[in-house]
């Protein structure tokens, strides 16, 4: 967003200035060619060159612009790239996955002003649909983030070999998380540590 605003009124600013450039020329160089200090093939030839060189001027400009950016952008890759691979195939043996999930009281915060959802319990039903209705804001999206393991548990209880379920309590501190980046903050969060089950599934990790 505030990089678009910077464009919006750098590149009418810049273009302002170059027709009044090129306006100021030509009227001074057909002062010129009117007393004939200056032919008329010198005068286009000079705004030709002029031309030539200005325009390769504003895309340095706007090619170092996208250079920041790429930088910036690739320091944040690096950083993940770091992290190491996760086991995939690691992981309990479960006996019976045809069972429920079970959600106690969870609670998750982006960060201290930014705290949903809380207390949340509810329970899946094996082979049911669930269908998980609430206004907009509420939580629906981090919680589904919590069960998808996008973000790492703090402590938990886990209870799915026990007959059930699982419970747990969430804690998660983001400093300046921005909406779009939720699932490249939960892979620096390495959200490994999460235990659920799924039905259907062979192994719980």
């Amino acid at each position: 967003m505030k990089e678009g605003k910077v464009q919006a009124l750098i590149t009418p600013v810049m273009s302002f200035v170059l027709m009044a450039l090129l306006v100021i020329i030509v009227g001074y160089g057909g002062m010129r060619v009117s007393s004939g200090a200056l032919t008329t093939g010198e005068l286009v030839a000079f705004i030709l060159y002029l031309v030539q060189i200005v325009m390769p001027m504003s895309q340095l400009s706007m090619f170092f612009t996208q250079f920041q950016k790429a930088i910036g952008v690739t320091e944040r890759i690096n950083t993940i790239l770091e992290y190491e691979v996760e086991n995939h195939i690691e992981g309990k043996n479960v006996t019976n996955a045809k069972q429920p999930i079970l959600i106690e009281n969870v609670d998750f915060e982006y960060n201290e002003e930014e705290k949903v959802p809380q207390n949340i319990q509810f329970t899946i039903e094996s082979g049911k649909v669930t269908a998980i209705v609430d206004p907009s804001g509420s939580g629906k999206t981090a919680l589904f983030s919590l069960l998808e393991r996008f973000y790492k548990a703090d402590s938990l209880r886990n209870r799915a070999h026990g007959g059930s379920g699982l419970g747990l309590t969430i804690v998660k501190k983001v400093i300046d998380l921005h909406k779009g980046e939720n699932r490249i903050e939960s892979v620096v969060g390495k959200e490994t540590e999460f235990i659920v089950l799924i039905p259907g599934s062979k192994h719980i990790t």
